[in-house]
């Protein structure tokens, strides 16, 4: 129970993720989250326009998590 704001859950859930941090020049580069719908996250990874393209034009580490309460997580 939280005590600082009452009614609060404390409770954890295990997120499931997927990332790419091929195109990844370091700090200082962007970090793209992709949400994705209403769905598990399976591969092949989500939105190949941004994991590949825009990831490597911008040096980006791209991160996909799963939509909470389907597949996994």
């Amino acid at each position: 129970v939280n005590t600082e704001r009452p009614g609060a859950s404390l409770d954890t859930y295990r997120q499931r993720f997927m990332k790419k941090s091929v195109h990844w020049k370091g700090p200082g580069h962007p970090i793209l989250v992709i949400l994705g719908g209403e769905g598990p996250l399976d591969p092949p990874m989500l939105y190949q326009f941004v994991h590949d393209g825009l990831a490597e034009e911008f040096g980006a580490f791209v991160l996909s998590p799963e939509h909470r309460f389907y597949g996994e997580s």
